[in-house]
């Protein structure tokens, strides 16, 4: 905590119960566990792990649990955002997507706060420019479905870096298919969304791409 302002030094001890024994504390406890289990693959320098123990005020074990939710041993984020290129790229190859533009349907069924940590601004303005200044993309609707209420704090970074035309492109869907019914037609649907069509087989994506 030496590198702290005083004032945040006071808000970390009064709302997160941060001192410097706790935090020595608890990251001992914490890297002991995350060495404890051998598929976990993450850094274990103190500054990686107290991001964690400060988003559950220190309790150790739920700090944990956080950690493996988003294993950056099965995939970290920049491998992440290579996987999006290179979809991306695939697509690019279809003329009906250079020509007629592109509408995404994003799930983000099961996005949480630990997936958040991994998005810094740095990290989200990287991406967005990739998006909307270096690929041909032409970006006709983005309809976010199962979206999380803490997706909103990531959102609120985003929508700082996205052009005008963009933002009015952005939905949120949520739970309601009926309203993603109004936008997308059914017939182009899988039925894990009220659709008509079979559910995407991602297998056979992964295998085209090989």
């Amino acid at each position: 905590m030496d590198g702290l302002p005083h004032d945040l030094k006071l808000v970390a001890k009064q709302e997160l119960g941060e001192t410097p024994q706790v935090r020595r504390d608890a990251v001992v406890r914490l890297r002991t566990l995350v060495e404890e289990e051998p598929a976990l693959q993450c850094p274990l320098d103190e500054e990686f792990l107290v991001k964690f123990l400060r988003g559950r005020k220190y309790r150790v074990e739920e700090a944990f649990e956080i950690i493996r939710v988003w294993n950056p041993g099965v995939c970290s984020l920049n491998e992440f955002f290579r996987a999006v290129i290179v979809g991306t790229e695939y697509c690019l190859l279809d003329q009906r997507f250079q020509i007629a533009g592109v509408v995404a349907v994003v799930d983000l069924e099961g996005l949480n706060f630990s997936h958040l940590l991994h998005y810094t601004p740095k990290e989200l303005r990287k991406t967005i420019k990739l998006g909307q200044e270096c690929y041909p993309l032409r970006i006709k609707g983005i309809y976010f479905v199962n979206n999380p209420q803490v997706f909103q704090l990531m959102y609120a970074v985003v929508k700082l870096f996205l052009n005008a035309k963009l933002i009015k492109r952005v939905h949120f869907i949520g739970h309601d298919y009926d309203q993603l019914h109004e936008l997308v037609p059914r017939e182009l649907l899988p039925e894990e969304y009220g659709g008509t069509l079979d559910n995407y087989d991602y297998d056979e994506f992964e295998r085209a791409l090989l």
